[in-house]
């Protein structure tokens, strides 16, 4: 009976520490541009359950940028704040779209390491219609996360 009781204790403790070093933070990317460009305003709203980071210039690899911008940290969810439209993510000058995406994904399927929840854009429009149902999907399958629409 020792010896049993000894044992649901254990798997209850080590049930426990896995539970605890789950990632509670979210981060958030704003893209220059984008309507709810003011850093200000997304921080307080996120309040201390957020890190954020504010993109003012694009490089020739957006979703490059934004997992130099993680920096190795282990979050929850990802926000990304930006311009968009049916089909693609647009970040100043460069478009991330279905066509795009092949050149673009070695820094989505690292994604995968830092985010334990989902990808969620801020757009009322990135996957709607054909083109937008097709990069959700794309992305979804170069990263192995899910990624949603939200506003």
């Amino acid at each position: 009976m020792k010896n049993f009781l000894f044992i649901i204790g254990m798997i209850l403790l080590l049930g426990n520490q896995g539970i605890a070093q789950l990632p509670d933070k979210d981060f958030v990317i704003v893209g220059a541009g984008s309507a709810d460009a003011n850093l200000r305003q997304v921080q307080k709203r996120y309040e201390k359950k957020s890190d954020a980071y504010f993109m003012k210039e694009t490089q020739a690899n957006p979703l490059k940028q934004i997992s130099k911008a993680i920096n190795g940290r282990t979050i929850r969810d990802l926000h990304l704040y930006l311009q968009s439209k049916p089909g693609a993510l647009v970040f100043n000058n460069e478009s991330v779209t279905t066509e795009k995406l092949n050149t673009l994904k070695e820094p989505l399927m690292q994604w995968k390491n830092f985010v334990s929840g989902r990808v969620v854009i801020h757009s009322l429009v990135v996957f709607t219609g054909p083109e937008g149902i097709e990069l959700k999907n794309q992305l979804e399958k170069s990263s192995g996360l899910v990624f949603v629409m939200a506003r």
